[in-house]
């Protein structure tokens, strides 16, 4: 059984209690230090402090899916940009994005001239990730993947998946687009 490595750096910090608002670095002893944690009464929400950027994360780890229903063909969308799926997310609080992944199932056409870029983009107009099949074989299935997706900057509404054609690829399948994120506070 793999245990998984956010449970396991968690295991040895200091819980700070619970209450509606963050203690501050001088009510700690020892200020603030990485991973310790705090639970949110008014949020209902565990949180972490992250040394590293001097925010509070939440623990948990949350994904958004842009699903796809059966058979979605991608190439079916004009070479302009379309908006494919789209996910809401809660917008009182500021995701912090910590990998993303997309699994295409490409058709017989693709190639440097013919080939599908799926754009993952924020409600702000921030695209957090782009990626496309132009380098990737004909008659395949690939996994697509990123630990280090731009951040959307402040709170946002929703996420969508933004699908360009170029060229004239054959069918292309989009399995399910997974964003994983925590919020900053």
């Amino acid at each position: 059984m793999a245990i998984d490595a956010d449970i396991m750096r968690y295991s040895a910090v200091r819980y700070l209690g619970r209450g509606s608002a963050f203690p501050a670095s001088a009510d700690v002893p020892g200020g603030l230090q990485d991973n310790d944690w705090f639970f949110r009464t008014d949020q209902g929400i565990e949180w972490g402090w992250a040394d590293s950027a001097s925010q509070w994360r939440t623990r948990q780890e949350y994904s958004v899916q842009l699903a796809f229903g059966q058979g979605v063909v991608a190439n079916s969308y004009s070479a302009t940009q379309n908006v494919a799926r789209f996910a809401a997310i809660r917008n009182d609080l500021q995701p912090f994005w910590a990998r993303f992944h997309l699994t295409i199932a490409i058709g017989a056409t693709n190639s440097a001239l013919n080939y599908i870029t799926y754009n993952v983009v924020d409600s702000n107009g921030t695209t957090l990730w782009s990626v496309n099949t132009s380098a990737d074989s004909p008659s395949t299935t690939v996994n697509k993947s990123t630990a280090s997706p731009t951040q959307s900057g402040s709170a946002i509404n929703f996420v969508y998946l933004n699908v360009v054609v170029t060229g004239t690829p054959s069918a292309q399948f989009p399995h399910t687009p997974i964003l994983y994120h925590r919020f900053i506070a």
